[in-house]
């Protein structure tokens, strides 16, 4: 992970390395919280400014850090914390919004600068996550 920003801000040294990573998956998940309540009211699904930082948070952390965070997000949004635009809980992870929120984690990792030395995740897999993601304009 040392091609990351966070990596080259805050680098992982002997001892610092869980005190690191808790940091930041903290800071990350209140960062997608902060966003879920910047949003233009649409109907059934709000426009916020998550997917941004979600994106923002694999590119920044890195994959394997961004999809901790956003995992730590969802499961506090499972548990019923108040974390999404409009509430929380298992309910409302499977109306309208539970596409976008289960895809944020791959989502994450995708936008990281290693995704091609993901493994399993070359460049025809990231050109596959782009093309399923960009599908929705041809709807």
């Amino acid at each position: 992970m040392t091609g990351t920003l966070a990596a080259r801000l805050w680098p992982v040294e002997a001892g610092n390395a869980t005190t690191r990573a808790i940091v930041l998956i903290v800071a990350g998940s209140l960062l997608l919280t902060l966003s879920a309540k910047v949003q233009v009211p649409f109907w059934p699904v709000p426009m916020t400014m998550q997917t941004f930082v979600v994106l923002m948070i694999g590119a920044t952390y890195g994959s394997t850090l961004g999809a901790a965070t956003v995992l730590v997000y969802l499961v506090q949004g499972a548990l019923g914390l108040p974390v999404f635009a409009k509430g929380g809980g298992l309910a409302y992870m499977t109306g309208p919004t539970g596409g976008y929120l289960l895809g944020w984690r791959p989502g994450s990792s995708a936008s990281s600068p290693s995704a091609g030395s993901i493994a399993g995740c070359s460049r025809h897999c990231r050109c596959s996550l782009w093309a399923i993601s960009s599908s929705w304009r041809s709807v």
